[in-house]
């Protein structure tokens, strides 16, 4: 184990924390310092936060006083610095979108989950869309920027607004990739009035209308 490599991680992730919810560690007891180990053991045992920490109704009560906003800024000056370091801004690059899926049980409410059929109890769905480089030297994906989308959302819209966040950290665009579920006249026709170069697959059966 890296145990350096280990130690920048959380610093980052911990910094992380505390700008998305507006943490001031000279004025709040519970920060990203505490909220850090709890965060990242629920998440490798893909378990309920609550059954290892006892500072969850802190964090809650953190999230719903923060804004979505805060989230993305705080992990976009993460990415600022990915770029400074690796010269992420001096190099070609291929985007790839898609969307990702986060299970909810419960009551289905509001617009932020879609609903889904209720097998193995999930009864929706907590939706993201994710801007990532690929690129055939590096086996995974470098997600970006990744934005919740609610029920009804503009995707070309939404699309762009990722573009626009990211667009000062990468180098020139040579192609961004989508798959069958980004088919759509106006997203086609915004990224070529923005002059993208894009590849959207076509859904089977279906054709290009005038």
């Amino acid at each position: 184990m890296n145990e350096k490599r280990l130690c920048n991680d959380l610093d980052a992730l911990m910094h992380f924390i505390d700008d998305s919810l507006g943490i001031d560690r000279t004025k709040n007891s519970i920060n990203g310092f505490n909220l850090v180990v709890p965060l990242t053991e629920s998440s490798a045992y893909n378990s309920y936060l609550e059954t290892v920490s006892n500072k969850t109704d802190t964090l809650y009560l953190k999230i719903k006083e923060s804004l979505i906003s805060m989230t993305e800024y705080s992990y976009l000056d993460y990415i600022k610095r990915l770029s400074a370091k690796f010269k992420l801004n001096e190099k070609e690059v291929i985007l790839a979108f898609d969307y990702t899926d986060e299970d909810f049980y419960g009551e289905v409410q509001g617009f932020d989950i879609h609903g889904w059929t209720g097998k193995d109890a999930i009864t929706g769905h907590f939706k993201f869309l994710t801007c990532s480089i690929i690129s055939d030297d590096i086996p995974e994906k470098i997600p970006l920027i990744s934005v919740p989308i609610k029920i009804g959302h503009y995707k070309s819209q939404t699309i762009i607004y990722c573009l626009s966040l990211i667009k000062e950290y990468i180098g020139k665009i040579n192609l961004i990739l989508f798959d069958r579920g980004f088919y759509n006249n106006d997203l086609m026709f915004e990224l070529t009035k923005l002059n993208y170069p894009y590849l959207i697959f076509v859904p089977k059966r279906s054709y290009l209308k005038n």
